[in-house]
């Protein structure tokens, strides 16, 4: 046998063999991250709140939804904050609802179906989970998702003619105050439809991110009633026009309709 026959190719460097195990580990983890994106648990919820949650802050709600998915056994780790929560726009303090919207994340493979019925026993008193929809990657978040809010408040009686004025006017000035400093915004842009039905003032909300003006604040604005009155008077939010991103370039489409 010759010499040329029991040659064998040089090693390479141990620091380039290093590195080629490194890329190589590297380039299956990030194959495994996007695969397990792809898995990840992300959802649009949709709830209820009834006279027992009126009083709960929009971080409570949040939380109350966060705790239920960690005591459901859908949260990996010890704690909740293992999943992760993010709500729509925020409801009033002492308000009803019948369409609380949250996006949930949570690291674990399951149905919508079988989501909806793990969280159901585990929400807060007056809290009741309508619905569950999976989220395709890089959905737009929710408050892009939620187009318009619809309201209800109640009260005996309504000035028509105040509320013909509203219609009518171009530009709506309300004085807003927030942590002790006023702020004036056109309500005009905020509101999309406005009517009278019986003993109800109901009116369709564009929601923004930065927030919009409560029902007492519309209530008392339009029909000049003391706002301290006006915060006294039954509110719920009964509809929403929500859209839903199918994902892969799909055009958007309504989930919710008002």
């Amino acid at each position: 046998m010759t010499r040329a026959a029991l040659a064998v190719a040089p090693r390479a460097p141990r620091s380039s063999r290093r590195s080629a195990l490194t890329r190589g580990a590297q380039g299956e983890r990030r194959g495994s991250s996007v695969a397990d994106k792809e898995l990840m648990g992300r959802f649009r919820t949709k709830y209820t709140r009834g006279p027992a949650a009126r009083w709960l802050t929009p971080r409570d709600f949040l939380n109350g939804v966060r705790n239920g998915l960690h005591n459901a056994g859908l949260a990996a780790g010890p704690q909740p904050r293992h999943c992760r929560v993010q709500g729509g726009p925020a409801l009033g303090l002492g308000h009803l609802s019948r369409c609380e919207y949250a996006d949930v994340e949570i690291p674990t493979v399951l149905t919508a179906v079988r989501l909806r019925e793990a969280l159901a026993p585990h929400l807060p008193p007056g809290v009741a989970i309508v619905w569950a929809r999976r989220l395709p990657p890089r959905a737009p978040a929710l408050t892009e998702a939620i187009q318009l809010l619809r309201c209800r408040v109640l009260n005996t009686q309504w000035d028509a003619g105040r509320l013909a004025a509203f219609r009518a006017a171009e530009r709506w000035p309300l004085v807003r105050v927030k942590k002790g400093q006023e702020r004036t915004i056109d309500l005009k842009e905020f509101i999309a439809r406005a009517a009278v039905e019986g003993h109800g003032f109901e009116y369709d909300l564009r929601a923004r991110p930065e927030g919009a003006p409560k029902p007492h604040e519309i209530a008392a604005s339009i029909f000049g009633l003391p706002l301290t009155e006006a915060m006294l008077l039954p509110a719920e939010r009964i509809g929403a026009l929500v859209f839903h991103h199918g994902g892969s370039g799909a055009p958007a489409v309504p989930l919710e309709r008002l």
